[in-house]
């Protein structure tokens, strides 16, 4: 969870008109700061799909933003934190720095015991990508399968069918391959999965500064139309 503050200019005046003239205000509060939460949201997705390169769609829906009403005048943008995978955990280092967390593929791996603490894993030369620069999820779910049961896996049929292995090279072990998951058939070898040292990242997105100049952008000019709005059909 990113948390942080916006001091939002003008709410003294909206305090007073909220005093003077009771719910028209509040309602008028109450649509500024939903219109306005969905445009931190609408900022935020633009601003992902500058920072990143070709962004998923799983990314870039993973913005939410919620409405208030009168008697809550609060509204909240942000990344989702819920779910198996929440967009807030896998993307958090972009907006803070620092060392990236571990993905459910990596977690496996690492409970499997693979992958070493302080150790993460990239794609090699011979995993499948998908539109996005991942590993493709059938690939990964047939690699941590056969790690698993430490079993082999087959591919093609009849005369062609031939036997696919996959091992792993634990770091340390002084084998002349790189750490890492590898594909194996006959004397053919491919690494699937590299590993890395736990991967640092630099602060690419300023979430606060990015909401603090579409607040201070849009709350007061929002305001002023729903005010103006409710005033005009109050009865």
């Amino acid at each position: 969870m990113i948390d942080f503050n916006i001091k939002i200019e003008g709410l003294d005046r909206v305090q007073r008109m909220i005093d003077e003239t009771g719910k028209q205000a509040r309602f008028a509060a109450a649509v500024a700061l939903t219109r306005t939460a969905k445009e931190v949201e609408k900022r935020l997705v633009k601003d992902m799909q500058g920072a990143f390169d070709k962004p998923s769609p799983y990314t870039l829906r993973g913005t939410f933003s919620t409405g208030a009403n009168r008697n809550k005048l609060e509204a909240v943008a942000g990344l989702k934190d819920k779910g198996r995978v929440p967009p807030a955990m896998l993307l958090k280092e972009h907006f803070g720095g620092g060392i990236r967390g571990g993905k459910p593929m990596e977690r496996a791996l690492s409970a499997m015991g693979a992958l070493p603490s302080g150790w993460r894993a990239i794609p090699g030369q011979g995993i499948q990508l998908d539109a996005y620069g991942n590993p493709k999820r059938a690939q990964v779910r047939e690699i941590l399968g056969v790690l698993k049961s430490r079993m082999k896996a087959y591919k093609g049929r009849g005369k062609r069918m031939a036997m696919v292995g996959y091992f792993v090279i634990p770091p340390g072990s002084g084998s002349h391959l790189h750490p890492g998951v590898w594909w194996q058939s006959g004397r053919t070898i491919k690494p699937m999965l590299v590993f890395v040292q736990s991967a640092g990242y630099r602060k690419v997105l300023d979430l606060p500064k990015s909401a603090a100049e579409v607040v201070n952008k849009e709350f007061a000019k929002q305001f002023e139309i729903a005010f103006e709005q409710a005033m005009r059909t109050a009865r």
